[in-house]
């Protein structure tokens, strides 16, 4: 017989155990410290058990420790790596600075009960304001991991801008004594062609003199002088006076002093030109590109931007590998901040409601207790039918006897 009961419990097999017919045996609980022990487990999971149904919801509470643990291994690390920045930046100003990173570790801590709340909390405006909460605790958590996962890229970056910045400068002083190289072959090219056009002009008036004197001529008379001895007069005889001779004589000796400066003139740009080497800063350019090649093989960043892009580590720019940087950095930092909230969310569990327990009674003990009710019962219905059909039967008959 089945009859509903909402107080009767299950027994556990090491309280009691039933016999064959379906009659409980009296509980036999062990003896000594382990059956105490026992008991007292027993009513602590029959206690939670209880409350766990009455609320409708169960929490693992291992997954909610290992979601603390994981947040305050966070905090750990936030605080630790603003220190050291803190530190390296301004070593008098290390708690001023770090009084912000320790407010934003406090509103982390809320994150956890926040995130239970969302399950187990009935009102939909208690669960709104429990995940904007949850939201918020990610975001502050988020800008903290980032700042850490900086850290993280960063001195290799930052030698590889080191480096760099070193070849720039290398480049940018060979481009300028490139650019002092050519002003100084074109001042010796430009001073050659003013010597070549003094010499020119020098060549032409000395021609101009020569042909002029070559021009000039004598005429010759003979007489006898008183002593009767004849002699020979001769005076020159030429078309060219002799102040043109003398114009084109002084125009020679002033185009052989600018002949001889301009000499001189090429030959200090020439010296000049002579004084520039670049050889040494070819040298200094081969070692720094060197030094930066190395020094972007060891950068992770730069590694997997040319991998993305399929591009050589130093052909990738600077904005291509800070837009990399802005996802290794922010997207990493959200999923450990969703972790220890993921944890707390699903170690609440619904259950539902519990029902009405049904419990069987051994037919032994139905019949101990209803036999007597249901042999009065099964008497007075055996009495009424006979009634009955003796009422039947004497109406019959008297219906016959008035019929005949």
């Amino acid at each position: 017989m089945n009859l509903p009961h909402s107080d009767v419990r299950k027994l556990p097999p090491f309280l009691g155990r039933a016999k064959g017919n379906g009659q409980a045996e009296s509980v036999e609980t062990p003896k000594g410290r382990r059956g105490a022990l026992a008991d007292s487990v027993f009513a602590g999971q029959s206690g939670r058990q209880d409350r766990d149904y009455e609320r409708g919801y169960s929490i693992n509470v291992k997954q909610v420790a290992l979601a603390f643990a994981v947040e305050f291994f966070i905090i750990g690390l936030i605080l630790t790596g603003q220190y050291l920045i803190a530190e390296e930046a301004a070593q008098e100003k290390v708690f001023s600075i770090l009084l912000f990173p320790i407010g934003l570790a406090v509103v982390e801590l809320a994150r956890v009960p926040l995130a239970i709340a969302v399950r187990t909390q009935n009102l939909w405006s208690v669960k709104l304001f429990a995940a904007l909460g949850v939201t918020a605790a990610v975001t502050v958590t988020s800008f903290s991991l980032s700042t850490i996962a900086y850290q993280t890229f960063d001195p290799r970056l930052a030698v590889v801008n080191e480096k760099g910045n070193i070849l720039h400068d290398l480049k940018n002083q060979k481009s300028i004594l490139t650019d002092e190289i050519g002003q100084a072959a074109l001042g010796v090219e430009q001073k050659r062609k003013d010597r070549d056009t003094i010499r020119t002009q020098y060549n032409d008036l000395e021609s101009q003199i020569g042909k002029l004197k070559a021009a000039t001529g004598e005429t010759c008379t003979m007489f006898t002088d008183s002593e009767g001895i004849e002699k020979k007069s001769c005076r020159p005889t030429s078309s060219v006076s002799p102040g043109q001779l003398r114009t084109l004589q002084n125009q020679l000796a002033i185009t052989k002093k600018q002949l001889d400066d301009s000499e001189a003139a090429l030959s200090i740009a020439e010296a000049n030109r002579a004084r520039f080497d670049s050889r040494p800063i070819d040298e200094k350019i081969a070692k720094a590109e060197t030094e930066y090649r190395i020094a972007v093989d060891r950068s992770q960043l730069h590694s997997y931007t040319s991998m993305i892009l399929r591009k050589a580590p130093t052909e990738v720019t600077d904005a291509e590998v800070k837009g990399l940087e802005s996802y290794l950095i922010f997207i990493p930092s959200i999923a450990a901040a969703l972790a220890s909230t993921l944890l707390a969310i699903t170690a609440v569990r619904r259950i539902p409601r519990r029902p009405g327990i049904v419990t069987t009674i051994p037919d032994e003990a139905a019949a101990y207790l209803f036999g007597p009710l249901m042999e009065a019962i099964k008497k007075q219905a055996g009495d009424a039918v006979a009634a009955a059909i003796t009422q039947k039967t004497q109406f019959e008959a008297q219906e016959k006897a008035a019929s005949a």
